[in-house]
């Protein structure tokens, strides 16, 4: 599950609809199929904590609050099964989204580097390199903490893949500082974020108003912490998109799901892209 030598990189996607698999009959996917990947490339789903992992009463924790009074006593118990065999690896899952240049401008150029600095390399950096990113020590100074060489030398190397959430992309440009008497994570970047540029928006539009379909996007961040993060795993953890509710449309029309297999199928593509 790697873009480790190009051929290792796997995919968790989970998947929003439980429809899918009869929604593909609907579709020609003779052209895109599992062996249009390498064989070491893994294909998964994932389910929610309170699904699985049991030991609703430990560590402070209480009953689920579920609208029909129930909760996750027992479940599948992972809370305590992992323990049973202990072949796992541990990763950290960090979410960012894919950034785009307002205008050709070098400040604009320069903004996409310092949003990817600010969201992603905040904490990939110190994972790869024990140091935060050159950008937010210069512009945050002595309110960025330091890490001591004992801090340093335990987060450096200390994870076995990298769990990536990838949904949108937004336009970034340059921002001037501001004389805001209160920095935050945003003033901090001087980036300028957007959803559209010239009026027209960076891709379709999906239910959630923040949710822009950008597939080249998923392409173009693979590629990026490739070459930035000396070529970790990579699962790439959460992926899918929503869309807004139409309560007069047949059930058997709804369930033709064109829009979710589309996205996936062409979010797909740009992750063999990536491969390749």
């Amino acid at each position: 599950m790697a873009l480790q030598s190009y051929s290792l990189l796997s995919l968790l996607l989970v998947f929003g609809s439980c429809f899918n698999s009869l929604a593909a009959t609907q579709s020609d996917t003779a052209s895109f199929n599992r062996k249009s990947f390498p064989q070491d490339f893994v294909f998964g789903v994932a389910s929610s904590a309170y699904q699985y992992e049991g030991a609703a009463f430990e560590d402070g924790k209480g009953p689920s609050r579920i609208s029909n009074g129930s909760n996750g006593d027992v479940a599948l118990d992972s809370y305590h099964r992992y323990k049973a065999k202990q072949k796992g690896k541990i990763g950290i899952t960090l979410q960012s989204n894919w950034f785009v240049p307002l205008s050709n401008s070098k400040e604009d150029l320069d903004a996409v580097s310092r949003a990817l600095d600010f969201n992603l390399g905040w904490f990939m950096s110190p994972l790869t390199s024990g140091e935060y990113p050159s950008s937010m020590r210069s512009l945050v100074g002595e309110r960025l903490p330091k890490f001591s060489k004992k801090q340093a030398g335990s987060i450096k190397g200390s994870f076995d893949f990298i769990g990536l959430n990838y949904y949108s992309a937004n336009y970034v440009a340059h921002k001037s500082r501001s004389n805001d008497t209160h920095p935050s994570h945003e003033t901090d970047s001087h980036v300028a974020s957007f959803f559209e540029r010239d009026g027209i928006p960076i891709g379709p539009k999906a239910g959630s108003f923040w949710l822009l379909v950008y597939p080249i996007g998923l392409y173009d961040l693979l590629v990026y912490i490739k070459k930035a993060y000396n070529d970790p795993v990579i699962y790439i953890t959460e992926n899918g998109v929503d869309e807004t509710d139409n309560p007069t449309l047949p059930l058997e029309e709804a369930l033709i799901d064109n829009q979710r297999i589309d996205y996936f199928h062409q979010h797909l593509s740009f992750v063999q892209k990536a491969i390749k």
